[in-house]
């Protein structure tokens, strides 16, 4: 009787002049792809089921943040610190790499009196390292841009507060450079060196 799964085969070795006589049992190999198949396919299913679960774990991650930031931006709304003591929460906030957060108080400060030197440079500081951090973890664009036009704003407002604050133009030259403007970079940089020394 014919066995359709055993079939021998001529293989010339390299180097030699014989031929080897091989029995290859063809239902072997077959159990074999078909296992290595379906361990791979198992693989490919457990990795797309992670993929699922880690995008719902970040969409309730994502809606919690949110919540996060409408319930600390309904007290600083209604708090009675100061003006300083606000800033001065945004600045450890910002310190302690919660940036959103101490840009929140910051601008809640600025909302109050908007002729606070400080508040709008570390504001601008603020948001442009929060668009330094988005160009990191995402290929938001849009996200970036914003943070970057909030970050010129501030620190464009504290330049009109107090036209000669080197600090001030250094952190401007770098918002400058993100937004891809090398030569506005270049003069703030050269101003801010100026008025250093």
């Amino acid at each position: 009787m014919h066995d359709i799964f055993r079939r021998t085969t001529k293989i010339k070795i390299p180097g030699s002049q014989k031929h080897q006589s091989f029995i290859i049992n063809w239902q072997i190999v077959f159990y074999i792809v078909l296992i290595a198949s379906l361990i791979l396919a198992g693989f490919f299913i457990l990795k797309m089921s992670n993929k699922k679960i880690i995008a719902q774990y970040d969409q309730e991650i994502l809606q919690q943040q949110n919540q996060l930031k409408e319930n600390y931006q309904k007290i600083l709304e209604k708090s009675e610190k100061s003006n300083n003591k606000l800033i001065l929460q945004g600045v450890e906030l910002i310190d302690k790499n919660q940036i959103e957060f101490g840009c929140m108080a910051l601008e809640e400060a600025i909302k109050r009196d908007t002729d606070i030197r400080d508040a709008n440079i570390y504001a601008g500081y603020g948001f442009l390292r929060l668009a330094q951090k988005a160009k990191k973890q995402e290929s938001k664009k849009t996200r970036k841009q914003e943070y970057l036009e909030k970050a010129k704003q501030y620190l464009e407002k504290a330049l009109d507060i107090d036209p000669i604050h080197s600090l001030t133009y250094q952190l401007l030259a770098s918002v400058y450079f993100e937004l891809g403007d090398a030569e506005l970079a270049q003069i703030c940089y050269n101003k801010a060196n100026e008025l250093a020394y």
